[in-house]
Order: structure tokens, then sequence, then C-alpha cells
């Protein structure tokens, strides 16, 4: 039986397996969970009503367009209450509409407008999630069927020993090469075969390869640079006479040292700079990941802040006066917890036109402490500030390590 380093084939693959796969939850954090956000919020919520009213909520900006983000009137529990959009779309609202609410606060609510997905934007994600993930499942496959063509070569192959052999680069790989030499087959025809190696394992004392090979499929062999084994097996020396040997192959491989010479002198620049590129593309997709979470951290501060806020539903009351040139100062009204009437001034650019109502979270102590929506997460947003957390140090841990990073690439033997 021969013995073959399988940890070694898996090492080799590793990183075409995990690539796929961070870039699959990558495109879906960033794209698709985006999209399903709002289908996701409908979902969890437990009750629905009918819209009573629905007012279109438009503006037209400065390009002379005009977007919507209507206001839902609706009954729940006894009373009334209004749910509007978090975000402005170009398509009119219809005049009947639902409403998607919590039964134990109807202020946390989503309107059926709101959660109408983006169709092309969702399929675009899906085809870059499921097209990442079906080449990290193919990989797999890959490596498996890898493994299982070397256990059967480890009872079955036909094993020669002492071939010389040449090293070539791979491209977009700096600390990979492949061993090649020339077989001949049966029918008298040479083929190349190749496989790969680490540049720190360039060879070994005698500057020859051991090629184990399945006598009934040629494409299937395994190379290294001594493969030991036990038991009766078939083994054959390689004759230098009786093989027609490529000449490149004769010169350049019957002297390890000259071998090892030879490798560090065709480590050209443009080789190492595939590495920079690399690091240089890698590092703009951390630096921006980070600074989405550097800018997410201050919202989960605020979220922690505010857990035990309450949430309600502002309404615009009237302009305040200020002196300043950006921001208009309005005064949004609310009842609060004690049925008491509080307001609060909100600062709005102005370029932007004041909404009519805006939801809020509020201190029961102070209710003039208080966050806008979309200054806290919720239980989807903090999920979502994790998992890119943990994607930001995947990336770190690539980015540093120089043997994963260079085996990102598709390779072949």
């Amino acid at each position: 039986m021969f013995e073959i380093d399988y940890k070694r084939i898996k090492k080799e693959n590793i990183g075409n397996i995990i690539l796929p796969f961070v870039a699959g939850l990558g495109f879906f954090l960033m794209f698709g969970l985006l999209e399903l956000r709002p289908i996701i919020k409908k979902i969890s919520m437990d009750s629905e009503a009918k819209a009573s009213y629905i007012e279109e909520n438009s503006y037209i900006d400065s390009n002379g367009n005009r977007t919507y983000s209507p206001i839902y009137h609706f009954s729940a529990n006894g009373g009334s209450y209004i749910c509007g959009s978090s975000s402005f779309s170009s398509t009119p609202p219809n005049s009947t509409g639902t409403v998607y609410y919590k039964k134990k606060n109807p202020y946390d609510c989503i309107t059926d407008y709101a959660a109408e997905v983006n169709k092309p934007a969702l399929i675009i994600s899906a085809i870059l999630v499921f097209s990442s993930l079906a080449v990290g499942v193919s990989n797999i496959k890959s490596t498996r069927k890898a493994i299982k063509n070397a256990k059967y070569l480890a009872t079955n192959g036909k094993l020669i020993k002492g071939i010389p052999y040449v090293l070539e680069d791979i491209p977009d790989a700096t600390n990979l090469r492949r061993i090649a030499i020339d077989y001949k087959k049966d029918n008298g025809s040479i083929v190349r075969l190749m496989w790969k190696i680490y540049n720190h394992k360039t060879s070994d004392s005698d500057g020859l390869v051991d090629l184990l090979i399945d006598p009934n499929d040629p494409n299937n062999y395994y190379i290294d640079f001594d493969i030991k084994f036990s038991g009766n097996v078939c083994v054959e020396n390689y004759n230098y006479t009786n093989q027609v040997v490529n000449n490149k192959v004769q010169t350049k491989n019957i002297n390890a040292e000259q071998i090892a010479n030879d490798i560090q002198r065709t480590k050209a620049p443009m080789v190492k700079s595939k590495l920079i590129i690399k690091k240089i593309i890698l590092g703009i997709i951390i630096a921006i990941l980070a600074a989405m979470i550097l800018i997410d951290s201050a919202i989960v501060r605020q979220t922690i802040a505010a857990k035990n806020y309450i949430n309600t539903t502002t309404y615009l009351s009237k302009k305040s006066e200020n002196e300043s040139t950006k921001f208009d100062d309005y005064i949004y009204i609310f009842e609060d917890k004690n049925g008491k009437q509080q307001e609060i001034i909100i600062s709005i650019s102005k370029n932007e036109k004041p909404k009519k109502n805006i939801k809020i979270k509020y201190d029961e102590k102070d209710p003039q402490r208080f966050y806008e929506e979309g200054q806290t997460y919720d239980k989807l947003g903090i999920t979502w500030y994790i998992v890119k957390a943990v994607i930001l140090i995947l990336l770190l841990f690539l980015f540093f390590n120089k043997s994963l990073l260079n085996k990102t690439s598709i390779l072949t033997h």
C-alpha cells in the first residue's frame, strides 16, 4: 500500500473552498438581506389591519422627480394609529392598503407599500449568492473526488520512482508552483503531468520525484518527492535510457541544487505583484467594511442605551425659529405614557421636506431624551452588525495569511 498525504490535498484546496462561501455571505449581507429586511419585519408582525386612509406624502426633489413616502391611517385595539414609510419610492401608493403591526404595540408596524420587494435587485442578489455557493460546493466536490482518487491510487496505483522534473509558475499564485514531468504512456505517446507544491518544498536530495499513477487511467495520478510504500505493490524505477525525455527536463532537473537556485532566480517581480494587487483589493474591501462597522457601532451604542425606551410616533406641529443656515428646527408633539403632551425639537436639513410624523424611542423618565427611527437597530440590525464583524475578522485573517491568500485562485494540477 502506498502512503499519500491527504492533508496536503485538502490544504492545497482550502482557499478555493472558503473564499466562495465568504463571498456568498458577503453578497447576501450587502444586497440580499438589505432587500429582505422589510419582508422579514412583515413576517415578524402578529396582526394586520386595512388602512382607513392613505396619505400620499409626496414631494418633488431638485431634479423635478416626484417621490412618495405614504402614511397609512388604521385602527387597532380600539384606537387610531398611523404607520409611515421609512423610505421613499417613485411609485405612487394605491388607494387601499394593509398595515402589519404588533398587537401589543401598534406603533411597531410596516405597510404593504414599505414591504414591497425590489424584485430585480433581489434576483441579482440571489444570482450572486447562489453562484458563489455553487462554486464553493463544486470545489468541495472536486476536493472530495481528488481524495477519493488518491485513496484508490493508494491500493491500486503503480509507483514510478526517481523521475526528473521542472518547476513552473502558477498564474495568480506567488507561494505555489507546479511540478511538471513527462510521462510515457503504454502506447508510446508522452504527456505532461503537473502537481502543485509550495515554494518552500522545492526539491529533495536527489532532485527527482515519484509518480503514483492509475495504469488504467493516466489522468488519475499523484506526485510527491518520496512516496513510501509497504506490502506487495507495483513499483518501477525510472529509466533514463528507455523513455524519451524532454531536453528541458534532462538539463534542468538532474541536480537538486540547480533547481532550488533556479526557483529563486525566476521569482519575477511580476509574480510578487499579484500578491500585492490581491492585498490592495482586499484592503479596500476591509476598509469599506470597517468604516461601515464603525458607523454601525455608534448606532449599536445608542440601541443599547435605548433598550428600555418607549416606542411612539410624533406629529409635526410647527416650525421653530433658529439661526442655522443649513438646518431648520421643527416642533413635533406626542403623548407620553402618562397621557401628557410632550414637545421635542428635531433639526432637518433645509433641502429636505419635513415628515408629517416621525417614529421615535423616548426615555420614560425624561421624554426629552429620544432617538429617531434609524438611530437605533432592531434585532435584525444587531444580528447583521455581528455578522459583518465576523466577516471583517475573516477577511483580516485572509489578508495577513499569505499562504491562504495565495491559494484563493482556481488552480489546476
